[in-house]
């Protein structure tokens, strides 16, 4: 399988990245709007094959009514950032049904020390159906380190992807030399070879 980058063009999306990137914006709050709104889209576009819609139709004397449901399987979403993770977190669980959101905690090595819960633990076995790693910015070290560590106990990455606002074609070259299967979703990609 080839190693997929996929920029994201909505207008909305690239609006949000420039404001982001370009302009000198001190509230702390907007910028966690911003990246709110560009990790909803990035996930959006990740999980769009995944979710699934169920119709439901209700016929009554003069009218059908019809009633759609989501019905997919896990979606599991790893986050690397505790900033993101918090971010997230409560929004995700009600957009989408059925989605996990697992924090990882790195230390400075970039050693996995904790998967933060029981619930996590508990779950983990379906960790790698339909996975999403949640990232401001690819770092090819942090990746691979998650990466390793779920294939130490799955043995299978092939349905892995990886949303980052800002992908560099450094760190994208490091990545696909290691796990050359990975679908990338961004929203800007720098050319810094």
């Amino acid at each position: 399988m080839a190693f997929n980058i996929y920029t994201v063009k909505h207008p909305l999306v690239l609006n949000w990245t420039s404001t982001l990137n370009n302009l000198d914006i001190e509230s702390q709050s907007i910028k966690n709007e911003i990246r709110h709104k560009i990790g909803i889209s990035l996930v959006y576009e990740a999980m769009r094959k995944a979710i699934k819609i169920q119709n439901l139709y209700i016929k009554n004397l003069d009218y059908i009514h019809d009633i759609h449901f989501v019905c997919n399987s896990p979606i599991n979403i790893i986050c690397p950032d505790f900033n993101l993770y918090q971010l997230f977190k409560h929004h995700l669980e009600y957009f989408i049904p059925n989605v996990l959101i697992y924090p990882i905690i790195l230390c400075s090595d970039q050693q996995i020390i904790d998967m933060t819960s029981p619930h996590i633990k508990k779950n983990y076995e379906n960790i790698n159906k339909n996975l999403l790693i949640l990232e401001e910015y690819l770092e090819a070290k942090k990746i691979t380190t998650i990466l390793n560590y779920i294939s130490k106990k799955h043995k299978d990455t092939k349905n892995i992807q990886i949303c980052a606002t800002i992908t560099s074609a450094k760190e994208i070259q490091k990545l696909s030399k290691i796990y050359p299967q990975l679908h990338i979703y961004t929203t800007k990609l720098i050319n810094d070879n």
